[in-house]
């Protein structure tokens, strides 16, 4: 019998440093994003701990970022799901993460699920304030996507290409509902470590694809 609130979906990274940093979903009603519970829409923050030695011992856990509690149209109402990386090279890590209040399978384009950034400027020991950025990635779709869940994990990082600013490619691969295609999967990528990012390959290929009619 599970009970409130729960620990779920942990993502992990290796530092430029070595250090490792966990994070994972703290669901005060244990459901996803968008679901309710009750009266009440499910409220989730995104905690962390870090090692120093390989995972044999962690750090006291912390809060990576404070859910707004009072206000269910704000995207800091529920966070969850993280995906990570770290630049191999620097002390960065970024992360993403679906948020908000709005549920995967009740997306639409006027209220979307939404997408959150965070970065970590010292090997994941402390983490800004995030942003969100839900415009920036539904925008790649040109106003066709309906759904998208970025995403549950890891972020892949090219060990050979990199951008102007010197970052390694950075690779997500995420679910997707749009009006022309259905129920799909994508690749974006950035070259400026999370800052801007890009369909891979033809906009009107995707990885995966089920394609249907409305109606």
């Amino acid at each position: 019998m599970h009970s409130a609130p729960s620990y779920r979906i942990p993502a992990i990274a290796q530092c430029a440093d070595g250090s490792l940093v966990a994070v994972g979903d703290y669901r005060y009603q244990l459901s996803d994003i968008g679901v309710g519970n009750g009266n009440t829409l499910s409220q989730i923050e995104l905690h962390y701990r870090r090692s120093t030695d390989g995972g044999t011992t962690w750090s006291d856990e912390k809060l990576l970022c404070k859910r707004n509690d009072t206000d269910p149209a704000d995207w800091r109402w529920a966070m969850g799901d993280a995906s990570i990386v770290a630049d191999r090279e620097t002390g960065e890590v970024l992360l993403l993460c679906p948020c908000g209040s709005t549920a995967m399978w009740h997306s639409t384009a006027e209220k979307p699920i939404r997408v959150a950034r965070f970065r970590s400027h010292d090997n994941g020991q402390t983490w800004d304030d995030g942003e969100e950025i839900t415009s920036h990635i539904y925008g790649l779709y040109g106003g066709d996507a309906t759904a998208i869940f970025i995403t549950s994990g890891s972020l892949c990082m090219s060990r050979q290409i990199k951008g102007p600013l010197g970052y390694h490619r950075i690779y997500a691969a995420h679910p997707i509902r749009t009006k022309s295609r259905g129920n799909s999967t994508s690749v974006i990528y950035s070259d400026d470590f999370g800052e801007t990012w890009h369909i891979l390959g033809p906009d009107d290929q995707f990885p995966t694809n089920t394609v249907y009619e409305e109606g």
